[in-house]
C-alpha cells in the first residue's frame, strides 16, 4: 500500500522530472520501507519522505513554472473580482461585459494557447465575487443575483478570450 501511494505521489512531480527520476526514486522508497520495516523505524522513515517529498515538488514546480504566466493568473484572479464589484454596483450589464471582453481579450492575447483558461479565470468574475464578498461579509446589493444569469459571463469572457488570441495569432503570422 506504501509504495502504490508513494508512486501515486511522484505524480505530483512535473513530467519531465518524473520520467527521469521516478523509477530511481521508487526503488529507494522501497528499499527504504524494507529497512525501516525491519529496524521499527517506518513512522520516522514515512515522516522524513512526506516532508521531503512536499518540498521537493514545490522545488520543481517551481523550476518549471512560467513566471509570466503566474504572473497573468495572479492579476486576472483580482482583476475578475474587481469586475464583479463593477457588475454588483451598476443597474446596467453592459458594463461589466465590456470589462469581461476587454480583460479576457488582453489575457487571451497575452497567452493565445489554451485561451479558455482566461475566460475561466475572467468570466467566473461574477459568480466569485459574490461568493467571497457573501464570504467574508460584506454588504451586497439587496437583490442577489441569479447564479445562471451570473454564469452567462462566461460566454464574452469566451469570445473576448479567443478574440484576443486570433489577434495575437493574426499578429504572430504578420509579423513573419
Amino acid at each position: 500500500m506504501l509504495r502504490w501511494l508513494f508512486r501515486l505521489a511522484l505524480h505530483l512531480y512535473p513530467s519531465e522530472f518524473r520520467r527521469t527520476y521516478g523509477k530511481e526514486m521508487e526503488q529507494v522508497f522501497s528499499d527504504s520501507i524494507d529497512e525501516a520495516s525491519r529496524t521499527g523505524r517506518l513512522p520516522s522513515l514515512l515522516l522524513g519522505v512526506t516532508t521531503d517529498l512536499l518540498s521537493a515538488v514545490a522545488r520543481e514546480r517551481w523550476q518549471v513554472t512560467d513566471r509570466i504566466a503566474l504572473a497573468l493568473w495572479l492579476s486576472a484572479i483580482p482583476l475578475g473580482l474587481a469586475i464583479g464589484y463593477v457588475d454588483s454596483h451598476t443597474s446596467e450589464v453592459q458594463v461589466a461585459v465590456a470589462f469581461i471582453l476587454a480583460a479576457s481579450f488582453v489575457f487571451g492575447m497575452a497567452r493565445p494557447r489554451k485561451a479558455w483558461r482566461w475566460a475561466l479565470a475572467v468570466g467566473a468574475s461574477i459568480p466569485a465575487y459574490y461568493i467571497v464578498g457573501s464570504a467574508l461579509g460584506y454588504h451586497l446589493p439587496p437583490v442577489q443575483p441569479n447564479m445562471f444569469a451570473t454564469c452567462i459571463a462566461f460566454i464574452p469572457a469566451l469570445i473576448g478570450a479567443y478574440a484576443g488570441a486570433g489577434f495575437s495569432f493574426a499578429l504572430s503570422e504578420v509579423s513573419r
